[in-house]
């Protein structure tokens, strides 16, 4: 692309040059794109296309069609034909960027080894639909990677391709982030049902006993029996209080774990009642402070 003017410009154009920058950037994209060869269409092909595009337009999650570019009988890329208004590129790019582009100038790293692009040609080469819950999907944003965890769906609809990626709402994303937050500060959370005896424990707690998942949970009234015999007494105060008296309570015990290790726990708790104020359970979190201990003795 070459453009001319009568008069010298700025030796700096700023927002002018980037303009025309990206304006040449489309025109080499479509250059570089279009192969020059227009592809028959077949009787009827271009009604179902079409429908099936008011298909994707009707669909609640954000999705993309894509159609097949075969060369030599081989296929060689997906041609993304529509995304409905719903979708969100995972790199944060608008529709106009995306449609009409091919998989692998659009998504290149979809390419990697059981990346996306090959969950994609599989349904595509044998009918049978893909499902992935927080699959991760990495995308070059300004040639910077960018990684966000995806809801996925592939399904083979006569000849094309319907893909669904559902970027993980807030709600998904704290979760996560919770779990790693737990994971950093060596927290466990628990809550027990002193109605039904129903123990539930996370990953991390039972990590903090020494235990496998598959364990079973140990129970507030087993807390003494896995701890040092000089923290009895502020154990048992801390059951009083938040089975008893029915208050939030916290206490620090020594945690003596069945494969020898000793660890400096804290726990704290809270009561569950009904309306008419009966206990109905205990939640609470064990955090291990045995940094924190370790540190504040040798100070």
């Amino acid at each position: 692309v070459e453009m001319c003017w009568p008069d010298p410009l700025p030796a700096e154009p700023g927002r002018q040059r980037r303009q025309l920058e990206a304006l040449a950037e489309l025109c080499a994209h479509t250059l570089d794109t279009w192969d020059g060869v227009v592809a028959p269409v077949l009787a009827g092909a271009g009604d179902f296309l079409g429908e099936l595009v008011d298909f994707v337009d009707g669909l609640h999650d954000p999705a993309v069609l894509l159609s097949p570019c075969v060369d030599g009988g081989r296929l060689t890329d997906f041609r993304i034909h529509h995304a409905n208004v719903r979708f969100a590129d995972p790199g944060g790019r608008p529709r106009s960027r995306i449609v009409g582009t091919r998989m692998l100038e659009t998504y290149p790293l979809a390419a990697q080894e059981s990346g996306l692009l090959d969950k994609i040609q599989r349904v595509y080469a044998t009918g049978e639909p893909f499902r992935a819950d927080s699959m991760a999907i990495t995308t070059l944003v300004d040639q910077v990677p960018l990684t966000v965890l995806t809801d996925v769906s592939v399904t083979r609809f006569a000849g094309n391709v319907l893909l669904i990626l559902r970027v993980q709402d807030d709600a998904a994303k704290l979760a996560v982030l919770l779990q790693h937050a737990q994971r950093l500060g060596r927290i466990g959370g628990f809550e027990e049902n002193v109605v039904t005896g129903a123990i539930t424990w996370n990953t991390e707690l039972f990590a903090l006993y020494g235990l496998p998942p598959n364990a079973t949970p140990l129970s507030l009234h087993d807390l003494a029996t896995h701890a040092h015999p000089d923290d009895a007494p502020s154990i048992g105060r801390f059951l009083r209080a938040v089975l008893h008296h029915q208050r939030p309570s916290s206490t620090a015990f020594r945690l003596q774990r069945s494969d020898g290790v000793a660890r400096h726990i804290r726990v704290v708790a809270e009561p569950v009642a009904d309306a008419r104020g009966e206990l109905l359970a205990v939640r609470g979190a064990y955090q291990d402070v045995s940094a924190q201990h370790w540190t504040e003795v040798a100070l």
